[in-house]
């Protein structure tokens, strides 16, 4: 069965003196895993929820900018 993922992309430098990483997914909210098992959930969560979103990945890179944030098939599941 096919499950849909929020992965956050952000603006940021990566190398020497910038995070090792560029991107954050978005395992859970409140304790409880969000896995989608349509595309179409995943996209309504992330338009129901952008503003807390963003906040919650900037939070995470020292206050960077959002650069995009999106719907991916999880691998694995």
């Amino acid at each position: 069965m096919t499950q849909y993922v929020i992965v956050i992309l952000m603006f940021v430098a990566l190398g020497m003196d910038g995070p090792d990483k560029d991107a954050l997914e978005i395992s859970h909210k409140d304790g409880k895993p969000l896995i989608f098992d349509t595309f179409e959930q995943c996209v309504d969560h992330v338009n129901e929820n952008v503003v807390e979103l963003k906040q919650h990945a900037s939070e995470q890179f020292d206050g960077a900018p959002v650069k995009k944030i999106m719907c991916f098939e999880k691998n694995g599941a």
